[in-house]
């Protein structure tokens, strides 16, 4: 409830640059949907820039995806899940 209370109030302040780290982390799904509506939406003459391990939200919401692991920041191709995935499967063999 406090991370809703949190998002809400951002939204309220109206920011011309958002940055969030895992913004979907402590939401239940049917808040995640609302928000990543309300997020479309406000992105049209915004910046959002945010963080997240779930692979759906990142496709689903970004213009521009950038990959960060040891070597640097890597742009993706927006396409598919499935070929983000390959992608970042791809550039993690060598680091197990």
């Amino acid at each position: 409830m406090k991370y809703k209370l949190i998002i809400i109030l951002i939204l309220i302040i109206n920011p011309s640059i958002l940055l969030m780290d895992e913004p979907f982390v402590d939401l239940d799904i049917i808040t995640i949907k609302k928000i990543k509506q309300i997020f479309k939406t406000y992105k049209t003459n915004k910046i959002i820039i945010f963080s997240t391990h779930i692979l759906d939200i990142a496709h689903s919401l970004s213009d521009k995806i950038l990959f960060l692991n040891r070597d640097g920041i890597q742009e993706i191709d927006n396409l598919e899940v499935s070929k983000i995935s390959n992608f970042i499967f791809n550039n993690m063999k060598g680091d197990v």
